[in-house]
This record gives structure tokens, C-alpha cells and sequence, in this order.
């Protein structure tokens, strides 16, 4: 597929990821002004947000592999980026909203609760990859940008272990997240993707 062709698909694309989060955003903003959803639900629905655009943004190269469609990697950026606001959105909620900063109750949490150590080490390799996202980075990195951005797929494993230590995640949903990281790691396999 040509590059014009490319850049084509991949416009309205972005515009629909683009819709999408913004939808996303409003309507939790709408439910918690009307009251039908509280802080603390809140808070989760946003850690939930975040980890399908993450999930969307390790499946654009794997889906891209199987089906050889290439405007679905120029969704990876976008659909990261939305990945690192929610998930900012996430932590800002637990701590500010739901913590008041209360920073001693913040510091027992964290000396207790190891799935806040693990979203909050997902959430400080994402802050790297979101800056270093642009055009300029990969130019000033060259290969080691690559590199750089492989870790989206240590993410993708830690925030699965961050899930599984949510008390309120149960069994099904993280496994049905656990595996499904899996199948797309499976595909970015040289193996794989031979085949």
C-alpha cells in the first residue's frame, strides 16, 4: 500500500479514536454530575479506559501483521497518548479525589498495596514514551527510539500483575486481560510473524 493511500485510511481513523475518547471522557463527566457514578467508581472506570487504549495500541501492530493493513500503525501514538491521559486521570483521581493528598494515608497505601508500586512504575515508562513520541525524539534517538519503545510491552505485563492485585478485579477479567496480552505478544514473535 502507497504512503498517499496510507495517510488516507489512517485520517478518518484517528478522527474515530480521536471521537471515541472524547466520548468516553463526557460521559463519565455527565454520569458523576448526575450522580450516578461516585468518585470511587470513578476512578476505576478511568484505570479501565486507560488500559483498553492500551490494550488498542499493543493490538494495532499485531492486527497490522495478520490482516496487512498499515494505517493501523499510525493509530499506535493516538491511541497510547489517550492510554497516559487516562491513565494520569487515574492516579490524579486516587490520590486527589478519592486521598484528599492525604499523604500518610497515601504512604500506608503504598507500603502495603504493591499494585500501586506497579501502576505507578506502568505509569512512569508511559510518561517517557508519551514524550518521547514526536517526531523530534526519534529523529535525536535514531534506532535507540525503537528500543525505547519496546518497554510499551513491559507496560502491557505489569499493568496485568497491577490488575491481578486490584481486590476488586476478581479472577475472570484479569485473566480474560492476561491472555489476551498474551496472544498479542505471541504475534509480535519473529516465529509468528513469519508464519
Amino acid at each position: 500500500m502507497e504512503e498517499a493511500q496510507i495517510s488516507r485510511y489512517a485520517h478518518p481513523m484517528k478522527q474515530v479514536v480521536h471521537a471515541l475518547a472524547w466520548f468516553y471522557l463526557l460521559s463519565l463527566l455527565i454520569l458523576v454530575c448526575s450522580g450516578l457514578v461516585s468518585e470511587w467508581m470513578l476512578d476505576r472506570f478511568l484505570g479501565w479506559g486507560a488500559l483498553f487504549f492500551l490494550i488498542f495500541s499493543l493490538a494495532c501492530t499485531p492486527v497490522y501483521i495478520v490482516f496487512n493493513f498499515p494505517p493501523l500503525r499510525r493509530l499506535r501514538r493516538i491511541t497510547g497518548i489517550y492510554a497516559f491521559v487516562l491513565a494520569s486521570l487515574h492516579m490524579i483521581m486516587l490520590f486527589v479525589i478519592n486521598y484528599g493528598l492525604n499523604w500518610n494515608a497515601i504512604n500506608n497505601n503504598l507500603r502495603s498495596q504493591w499494585p500501586w508500586w506497579l501502576g505507578a512504575i506502568a505509569w512512569l515508562i508511559m510518561l517517557v514514551l508519551t514524550i518521547t513520541s514526536f517526531k523530534w525524539w526519534r529523529r535525536l534517538l535514531h534506532r535507540n527510539w525503537k528500543r525505547l519503545h519496546r518497554l510499551v510491552y513491559g507496560v502491557g505485563g505489569i499493568i496485568c500483575l497491577h490488575i491481578w492485585g486490584a481486590p476488586q478485579a476478581g479472577f475472570v477479567f484479569p485473566l480474560l486481560v492476561s491472555a489476551f496480552m498474551i496472544v498479542l505478544l505471541a504475534l509480535r514473535l519473529p516465529a509468528v510473524k513469519r508464519q
